[in-house]
């Protein structure tokens, strides 16, 4: 019995749920004849504009890449170089004694 008198109470607190949600939800007609009248009404915004800043924006991304891309090569190819340099002005330290010494040649 106690099942029962919970079942309907619970029945009953439902269906006043029911009636608010419907008290407070406009009908589906007002919704469907607002939306036919705003289609008609809401000109297209400008989708070449869109477009356009799209490719502005991966062109700029690109030549970004780009230049960082020339900038480590070109340090790695300077870095290279002063290796180059230091190696060829690099003097073996026993070639002071070979000059120093009186032993003949």
């Amino acid at each position: 019995m106690n099942t029962d008198h919970s079942e309907q109470k619970l029945k009953a607190l439902f269906n006043e749920l029911r009636a608010e949600d419907s008290r407070r939800a406009p009908s589906f007609g007002v919704i469907a004849r607002a939306s036919r009248s705003g289609v008609s009404a809401r000109p297209m915004s400008f989708p070449w504009f869109r477009l356009a800043l799209g490719t502005i924006a991966v062109a700029l991304f690109v030549a970004g890449i780009t230049v960082t891309a020339i900038r480590l090569h070109r340090r790695s190819f300077e870095k290279e170089i002063q290796q180059w340099e230091a190696l060829s002005e690099w003097e073996a330290p026993s070639d002071t004694l070979l000059s120093i010494s009186d032993a003949p040649r």
